[in-house]
């Protein structure tokens, strides 16, 4: 795959297999993106166990779970799928964000059990958490990170925390303050787009992975 057919694709198959044998798929970023792709269609979740997984899941994404709670989580999510009734897709799909190891082919189940239509392609989606990383790496300035006593960390840890997406646009100007021009950054922070948990840029400055 090219940065050409990366920056225009719309097939997250093809763009997670690219980034799985490039070895730039970490478990944590695949599980959040399952998630942000269950949090579009929660209306479809008819089980609150299966709603509450979802939840979970992003929690276990970030280690906030101890080994214990996850194995009653997940044996919830499992119990709801069997227990549901019709296609049962929504309930597989959050039974699978509970899987652990969480891998790339794990994630096409997902998103292929998750087949209701989004206003945000799924292209867009793969972008806001990798952004252009797989083929241009992108410097963080530690100068950044320490001007005005450690603001631009304390926006985006405010930004992750409260999933506050609409303050992207202030934490460009607070990044351009402190001295980055670099336009990767400044143009996703400024986009207008739809984010999610797991934001490249976000992720870049929390030192996450």
């Amino acid at each position: 795959m090219t940065e050409a057919e990366w920056l225009s694709g719309t097939d997250p198959r093809a763009m997670l297999t690219f980034l799985r044998d490039a070895g730039k798929a970490s478990e944590r970023k695949l599980r959040l993106f399952a998630v942000a792709r269950c949090r579009r269609v929660l209306h479809c979740f008819r089980d609150e166990l299966s709603r509450n997984a979802i939840a979970v899941a992003e929690r276990f994404a970030d280690g906030l779970l101890s080994r214990h709670t996850w194995e009653v989580e997940l044996r919830h999510a499992g119990y709801a799928c069997s227990t549901s009734t019709g296609t049962g897709w929504p309930e597989l799909a959050a039974k699978l964000t509970l899987m652990s190891p969480f891998s790339t082919d794990t994630f096409l189940e997902v998103i292929g059990h998750v087949a209701e239509p989004s206003e945000l392609s799924e292209g867009d989606l793969v972008r806001d958490l990798f952004g252009p990383l797989p083929f241009r790496p992108v410097p963080l300035d530690p100068s950044w990170l320490a001007w005005n006593t450690g603001t631009v960390a304390a926006v985006a840890g405010h930004i992750y925390a409260g999933r506050s997406f609409h303050a992207l646009p202030a934490l460009a100007d607070a990044l351009q303050d402190a001295g980055c021009d670099n336009e990767d950054i400044l143009g996703h922070c400024r986009s207008g787009g739809d984010h999610v948990r797991g934001c490249w840029v976000v992720d870049l400055l929390l030192g996450r992975e």
